[in-house]
């Protein structure tokens, strides 16, 4: 009876690696992915102005990094319930953004 079972799951697990190998090879990487990561463009910033005012934004229309942890540490202090929905994942997403990016100035 167990030896039924084992020729039925080895079968099954050669199938699905075939396709994963498809799968990779058959896909192009796309440039933009992070853009599709990206829910509500323009949340966190229209969220920031209409908190802290015009010192969220730089002259350029850049976040202000001193008011993006500022937010974050004033809506985790915040009990869960009052928070708005995803917005402590929205900064943290847009920190990260801010570290990830190649032309930024690097502090000496």
């Amino acid at each position: 009876m167990f030896g039924l079972f084992k020729k039925k799951n080895s079968r099954s697990s050669k199938k699905s690696s075939s396709k994963k190998s498809n799968k990779k090879s058959g896909k192009k990487k796309n440039k933009k992915w992070i853009q599709k990561a990206i829910k509500h463009p323009g949340r966190v910033k229209n969220y920031l102005i209409r908190k802290y005012g015009k010192e969220a934004v730089t002259k350029d229309g850049e976040l202000n990094q001193r008011i993006v942890d500022r937010a974050i540490r004033e809506l985790k202090q915040m009990p869960p319930g009052k928070r708005p929905k995803g917005m402590l994942q929205a900064l943290y997403l847009a920190r990260r953004f801010e570290l990830m990016r190649k032309d930024r100035k690097k502090k000496k």
